[in-house]
């Protein structure tokens, strides 16, 4: 038993001389980081091909996006007005055709807002069908489509809602997920 745990012993030993004669001969590279400017530093992410914003810049660029709902890159990607070519994650803010847009010409519902109660157990294609029946979505697969598209299905709460046929699926989608 004695010898086992001598040959052990020295076995950490040498590899404890090891580390440290490699630590001498092969010091640890210095720290380009917390020893470049500012500058070197912005011109290195740079040559890596990202974007450096300052302070306003970003400011200025935050409030744009959050204006116009999505960000300029992923207008700029879409293939025709008002569809998401899939490229971004952006959930598409006004997936409705030309028609739906437009307030409903049937008399189920005329914009104005309506409580829409979601009970336990009830699944996307339930939620859509009700808002379908109520005259809110003009095709309950559609929107149910979109809730599993950009994966707002498995966050629907329970409760009442209020959400009118005004309001694009984007916005029910949150509305019913809050």
């Amino acid at each position: 038993m004695k010898q086992p745990i001598q040959a052990f012993a020295i076995g950490l030993f040498v590899a404890g001389v090891l580390m440290l004669a490699g630590n001498y001969v092969y010091p640890a590279p210095q720290d380009t980081v917390n020893s470049a400017s500012i500058e070197e530093l912005i011109k290195i992410v740079e040559d890596e091909g990202y974007h450096v914003l300052t302070e306003s810049e970003y400011i200025t660029y935050s409030v744009q996006k959050d204006a116009h709902g999505q960000s300029a890159e992923a207008t700029d990607n879409q293939s025709e007005p008002g569809k998401n070519d899939g490229s971004t994650d952006q959930p598409d803010t006004n997936d409705k055709t030309e028609e739906s847009s437009e307030p409903e010409k049937d008399d189920k519902n005329t914009g104005e807002p309506i409580t829409l109660a979601i009970e336990p157990g009830m699944a996307s294609s339930d939620v859509s069908f009700m808002l379908e029946k109520e005259g809110i979505v003009e095709d309950s697969k559609e929107f149910n489509t979109y809730l599993n598209k950009h994966d707002f299905s498995p966050y629907i709460q329970i409760g009442d809602v209020e959400v009118s046929s005004n309001m694009s699926f984007y916005e029910i989608a949150v509305k019913i997920t809050q």
